[in-house]
């Protein structure tokens, strides 16, 4: 198993918006789906049908579009490639966990790409707050939310470059806590991205060589 994690991108930045997970990887996986692995993306993170014309775009409607409407056909064993992109990391973490989500149900060289919200989940820990000018630093760990993979030893967060999401004071916040948790920092600037290897590597990457 690779995850890779991603900063997410800004949604007012055409450029942005076009190395975005989906079209970053569009050519790569298109090529993987021809060569008969399965390809979903889980998106739980925003209202149904959100990313829908999205992936058909990138992927030439070959990519299997998960969400509320259809989330009995998960099959998580079949998947060979699984994103999760961004949007609310609680809708998507409960989302989950509600659906039956382990590990354990993947396939041993599955390659996961989280992106924003789905990084988070991916991960150990990852920031949660809501008003950064009023924390209580008596209780820090309070603004510490847990992920789905703890074995990742990772808190990240992202779009560290965009103060719409990232707040000045966010991520000293969040060096704080990754501190006090014990965990590695995995701070990520939008479009940026790392990938954990199984022996527990963050590494950078190209992408014609993740398959």
């Amino acid at each position: 198993m690779r995850i890779i994690y991603s900063g997410g991108y800004d949604k007012a930045d055409k450029e942005s918006v076009r190395n975005g997970v989906f079209y970053r990887y569009s050519s790569v996986v298109l090529q993987q789906i021809a060569e008969g692995r399965k390809a979903v993306s889980i998106n739980f993170a925003k209202p149904d049908r959100y990313f829908n014309s999205t992936l058909d775009e990138a992927f030439e409607g070959k990519i299997l579009k998960i969400d509320n409407i259809n989330k009995s056909k998960i099959v998580w064993k079949d998947y060979d490639i699984i994103f999760f992109p961004g949007g609310s990391q609680e809708w998507l973490k409960n989302k989950l966990i509600e659906t039956g989500f382990s590990f354990e149900k993947l396939k041993k060289d599955v390659v996961i790409i989280g992106d924003s919200a789905g990084a988070y989940v991916m991960s150990a820990y990852f920031p949660s707050y809501d008003d950064i000018d009023n924390l209580d630093k008596e209780n820090i760990l309070n603004y510490a939310d847990k992920g789905l993979y703890p074995e990742s030893n990772i808190f990240t967060i992202a779009h560290i470059n965009n103060p719409k999401y990232v707040p000045a004071g966010v991520l000293k916040l969040a060096k704080k806590l990754a501190t006090k948790l014990e965990v590695r920092l995995l701070a990520l600037k939008e479009n940026e991205e790392k990938m954990l290897l199984a022996n527990g590597s963050l590494v950078d990457f190209e992408i014609d060589k993740v398959f």
